[in-house]
């Protein structure tokens, strides 16, 4: 999406939210420099309300969210996203139409079970900074004389491999079941 099509209001919250973003601390992204990497549990990301203004039904999230998300993402390099619904139209837009051909995007299988509520786990990454070094999988932790680790998982903790220049690393994001 380009600035000039967003309305009036929504430019004015990303201005807000550039100020919010750059009084943080949050630095700069730096070629050769540094690398940022975060984790978002972005709650039931799925279908979009395609318009601007707000739905009173659902999808609540509409392009305005959308608008805001992509904003926050340009500031990172590497972002693992929790709680990806099985329908991906919000994700896919959010990479196509807000973030741009600059962007990829990797998806685990989705987790069944009403204990994984048919979600998935995502990583959205910068393709100018990083590319993804061709290992992908999800992780399975088998039962051990403490108990079963698994029970801290309802989704299975998906791990991507990924280089930027000469350095290579692995990123692991997991949905740990609180408490």
């Amino acid at each position: 999406m380009n600035y000039a099509a967003y309305p009036p209001t929504v430019v004015q919250d990303i201005a807000r939210l550039r100020r919010r973003i750059e009084s943080s601390g949050l630095p700069p992204k730096i070629a050769d420099q540094n690398l940022l990497i975060a984790s978002w549990n972005i709650r039931a990301f799925g279908e979009i309300y395609r318009a601007w203004s707000e739905n009173s039904g659902s999808p609540k999230r509409n392009l305005r969210a959308l608008a805001i998300i992509a904003e926050v993402m340009r500031n990172l390099d590497v972002i693992a996203i929790q709680e990806i619904k099985p329908d991906t139209s919000g994700l896919r837009m959010l990479g196509e139409d807000f973030l741009g051909p600059d962007w990829g995007l990797l998806l685990s299988d989705v987790s069944a079970g009403d204990c994984g509520n048919y979600e998935r786990l995502a990583i959205v990454f910068d393709k100018r900074r990083v590319q993804p070094s061709g290992l992908a999988g999800e992780i399975v932790l088998p039962p051990g004389p403490q108990g079963d680790p698994s029970r801290q998982f309802c989704r299975t903790p998906y791990l991507v491999g990924f280089r930027a220049g000469e350095e290579r690393f692995a990123l692991l994001t997991a949905h740990i079941n609180y408490g």
